[in-house]
């Protein structure tokens, strides 16, 4: 009984624990406008680069970690030599996060947040883009 609560209590905890805080979605909204926008589009459909919400975003990365979206857009966008900081980087992703079903929440984003995009998106935005 012990181990079973013990269990359930950390699952729950680790729904909270690893999403992004409205300000930096809203923060990467921004940004993404700026930025990306061009590229992937104002609705994030894609346009010259992947659209990065919806069915066609989560078979690319619904499989993959939080950890590997920051990492790629830090190391990778935009294309180029003048790549995101790492707060852009956070804040973009937090922004394509929510835009994939994974709710804001009370912890931000970090660089080392480790979630299967999966499990916390469903490709139906957690906020509107």
């Amino acid at each position: 009984m012990k181990k079973t609560f013990l269990m359930v209590l950390g699952i729950a905890a680790s729904s909270t624990l690893f999403a992004q805080t409205q300000q930096q979605a809203e923060a990467g909204r921004a940004l993404y406008g700026a930025r990306c926008a061009t590229c992937h589009g104002v609705d994030l459909g894609g346009s010259e680069a992947p659209q990065l919400s919806g069915v066609n975003f989560m078979a690319a990365w619904g499989t993959r970690s939080s950890r590997e979206l920051i990492t790629y857009i830090q190391a990778s966008m935009p294309p180029g030599t003048n790549k995101l900081g790492e707060q852009d980087a956070l804040n973009a992703a937090s922004f394509v996060l929510a835009a994939n079903g994974v709710a804001p929440g009370a912890q931000a984003l970090v660089a080392d947040t480790n979630f299967v995009i999966r499990s916390r998106g469903n490709g139906r935005p957690a906020m509107p883009v």
